[in-house]
């Protein structure tokens, strides 16, 4: 966190200072140093509070006593994210399959079973074989006979 003061000399230093933390945690999980600011984690995040949010509050005072503060949000997440169950799904298709039918179905855990899991499509491309290359397909997918490839991530 950096605070700025136009003044000069001692009324133009400022300590730092941590007002409030939520939600609480004891023994603290931050602190700030007083000169520059600086937020250092105290000790592991507990593995219940992955997923969570903390507001820390830090007033920042200069020497002659004005103060101004600011809210920071610090994300808790998990060093482990989560795991898809296979490196590689495979699935085919029939070309008279009815709009709507299930093609495959893509599984991932977490190492934490209060994370609700979120699948996104982030790429699909289709597979040129006669030129040997992926061809961005981004608009949309037709049935053809060259096979294409969705990428997911959590």
């Amino acid at each position: 966190v950096i605070a700025v003061d136009k003044d000069y000399g001692s009324n133009g230093s400022i300590a730092y200072s941590l007002t409030s933390i939520r939600p609480r945690a004891d023994p603290p999980l931050l602190t700030i140093d007083a000169k520059t600011g600086q937020l250092t984690l105290l000790r592991l995040i507990p593995p219940d509070w992955t997923g969570r949010q903390m507001d820390a509050v830090v007033l920042a005072m200069d020497g002659g006593g004005l103060s101004a503060s600011a809210t920071i949000t610090v994300h808790l997440v998990s060093h482990d994210g989560p795991r898809f169950s296979a490196s590689h799904y495979t699935a085919s298709v029939s070309e008279s399959a009815p709009i709507g039918e299930a093609v495959t179905t893509v599984e991932a855990s977490s190492p934490n079973p209060a994370i609700s899991l979120i699948y996104r499509v982030v790429s699909v491309r289709t597979l040129n074989s006669s030129a040997g290359a992926d061809v961005p397909n981004w608009m949309s997918v037709e049935v053809t006979d060259s096979p294409f490839m969705l990428e997911f991530n959590t």
